[in-house]
């Protein structure tokens, strides 16, 4: 969970991270304990409570973003350790949480605000504006104070874990034994004996046949399968004969003039004098009484407004640069920085200062600076976009009505898939012989180029169910493969598990018997060699490949990972030293000639591996506290197949 803690600290990504979490996460559970204490809990810290609807939304998110930004295939990984790596987030998070909140740690305003002023908002750090902050709060949907809470927050939580994390120490000897593991080169030769330079040698006679189908018969054991018919609403195919005529694209332009309107914008600067409403009544009026005076100097001389913010404000990023707080327009200015203030900016004239301003975090004086008036944008920088909208629109339109069209035909009495494909004019795709795990076991209908969506487990699953396989022409209901695709499927056929008879299965064990006898030829041909070898004999009688060199940090080629393995498990002061092992169906000898180690004392690369091994006892460290502060919340786990069944 802590594994970026510290680059958290650079990169604002890390931040917006942070934010894909639930609100909830970020508030505690408390709130909510009431709604779900008839449900079924998962876990329990303390007082608090994670049940498994509340973990479901979380998991669903999380596998949601996965696929919408096409990070990982989850597919292919084990999602029980998802499961159990998410609920083990979850809790985390609140233990830290709780732990921030029993040792009363908190964040003053003027650390949290020279935290989020040295972000990098774009161009590298130190280059805040207002504008940016704006336009980041806008593009994830969040207010001011939503974002600021939760950096409050986080600090908080980086206050409990940076002194864990600034206590690790890498002993000098830990960093010499991982560097010496990683320069070490080793220069190695090979010599592959190819099963299929022996396949000539194999000599196959129908008793060889009876024997082995006899012996391996069950290894041809061909699986429960089904025969599937299919629908696709694919959003791509609907787009593809989508036109437009030029005359709509303009008439569109001229009904939704208001859409193509750039509104009046307004640059301005501040004075801000920081006191908030929870201040004492002196302090308030003080700080009135400052921003009033400020005022009438401004007032009196415009020109020294800048100065003015440089020597006063308390806004620190702002005022680095004479109060300067970018352009606005007026939607973006009220959201933002309240009624108040966008009333008065887009009241003044430009070069204008305004009254004090009092607002619920202290005081301001308001000086416009530019105004960009309204303008219309021409039909022509717009016009590829709105054809591109329309036809979107129209597409969209046509995809959500076929979809809503299926989910009312697919649920009459006399359901029939070719009614259904005839009356949204779908095609009706096929595939034979579809296994449990995606394997493909006929050779009909094999060519269609949607034939990869049953590599999906949740497909398979769908398919596989017991409704689905109890009853032949039971629909599987509307699937959706993604956001533009998708599918509704029939089984037309069961096929039970069988074994082929000797005769149907003829050529693919003969396939068989070919590949187990020359890669056992290959073997020991190999084997043949290492033994001469054994003998003290000269390798470079042997017709090797020409010498590679291999070490953890880099290597000259690219070796499979069971010989780089055995070559770097090899523990020898005479060379040479040969050994060999199986690749596949080929037999691989391998000479080992040296082992060097390269005592590269380049600064950069001390420092990576310290860092690297830092890190990882940073982990260690976090892991044994997070661990710790499970026994003092009391954490309990209430897992069970309900858990582990969650698609």
């Amino acid at each position: 969970m802590l594994h970026n803690t510290k680059k958290y600290h650079k990169w604002i990504k890390f931040i917006v991270a942070l934010l894909i979490i639930p609100s909830f996460l970020l508030i505690g559970l408390n709130s909510y304990q009431n709604l779900f204490d008839k449900e079924k809990k998962l876990a329990k810290i303390g007082n608090l409570t994670i049940t498994l609807s509340e973990f479901q939304r979380v998991y669903d998110n999380y596998i949601k973003k996965l696929y919408q930004n096409n990070e990982l295939n989850f597919e292919l990984l084990d999602k029980t350790q998802i499961k159990q790596d998410v609920l083990d987030e979850i809790i985390d998070k609140y233990i830290l949480d709780l732990a921030v909140i029993d040792y009363k740690i908190d964040v003053s305003n003027e650390k949290l605000r020279k935290f989020i002023s040295e972000l990098d908002w774009g161009n590298g750090k130190n280059n805040f504006s207002i504008e940016k902050y704006s336009n980041f709060l806008k593009s994830y949907n969040l207010t001011s104070a939503e974002f600021e809470n939760n950096q409050r927050h986080q600090l908080s939580i980086h206050r409990l874990i940076d002194p864990i994390m600034a206590s690790v120490y890498v002993p000098k000897n830990t960093v010499d034994i991982y560097k010496k593991a990683l320069l070490e080169k080793r220069t190695i030769r090979l010599k592959k004996y190819k099963a299929s330079d022996f396949e000539s040698l194999v000599s196959i006679n129908p008793q060889d046949l009876q024997l082995w189908y006899k012996d391996h018969k069950n290894q041809l054991e061909i699986p429960q399968t089904i025969d599937i018919a299919y629908i696709l609403i694919d959003k791509k195919e609907i787009q593809k004969n989508q036109k437009i005529n030029d005359l709509d694209v303009f008439d569109f332009y001229l009904k939704n003039s208001e859409k193509f309107i750039i509104p009046e914008t307004r640059c301005f600067s501040s004075i801000f004098i920081d006191s908030p409403l929870t201040s004492d009544v002196q302090n308030r009026q003080e700080a009135y009484d400052k921003s009033l005076k400020l005022s009438k100097l401004a007032k009196a001389n415009p020109e020294n407004f800048h100065n003015l913010a440089n020597e006063n404000s308390n806004d620190t990023t702002s005022c680095l640069n004479g109060g300067d707080l970018g352009t606005w327009n007026s939607l973006d200015l009220n959201r933002i920085m309240g009624h108040a203030i966008q009333k008065t900016i887009f009241e003044l004239d430009k070069e204008d200062i305004s009254d004090v301003i009092e607002t619920s975090l202290g005081f301001y004086i308001l000086k416009v600076t530019n105004i960009n008036k309204e303008e219309i944008i021409p039909f022509s920088e717009v016009r590829e976009k709105i054809e591109s909208d329309i036809i979107e629109k129209i597409v969209s339109d046509q995809f959500l009505s076929t979809i809503d069209q299926l989910s009312d035909l697919i649920y009459e009495e006399d359901f029939d898939l070719q009614s259904v494909a005839n009356a949204i004019g779908s095609k009706i795709y096929y595939l034979d012989g579809l296994a449990r795990n995606g394997k493909i076991y006929s050779s009909v209908h094999v060519n269609s180029n949607y034939n990869n969506f049953f590599e999906s487990k949740h497909i398979l699953d769908i398919l596989f169910s017991k409704e689905m396989l109890e009853k032949t022409n039971q629909h599987s209901g509307i699937i959706e493969i993604s956001p533009s695709v998708f599918m509704i499927a029939c089984i037309n056929k069961l096929n039970q598990a069988s074994i082929p008879s000797l005769e149907q299965a003829n050529t693919e064990i003969v396939k068989k018997i070919i590949i187990e006898r020359s890669t056992e030829l290959a073997k020991k041909e190999g084997e043949k060699l290492l033994k001469v070898l054994e003998l003290n004999q000269d390798p470079n009688n042997y017709d090797f490949l020409d010498s590679i060199k291999i070490s953890r940090l880099k290597s000259e080629n690219k070796l499979s990972k069971e010989i780089f393995d055995m070559v770097m498990n090899i523990r020898t002061n005479s060379f040479p030293i040969c050994s060999g092992l199986n690749e596949n169906s080929d037999f691989i000898v391998v000479c080992l000639d040296s082992i060097d180690f390269d005592y590269n004392e380049d600064e950069a690369i001390q420092t990576s591996i310290r860092e690297k091994l830092s890190h990882i006892f940073e982990i260690v460290e976090i892991k044994t506290v997070l661990r710790e502060f499970r026994k003092k919340y009391k954490t309990k786990m209430f897992l069970d197949e309900n858990f582990y069944s969650i698609n």
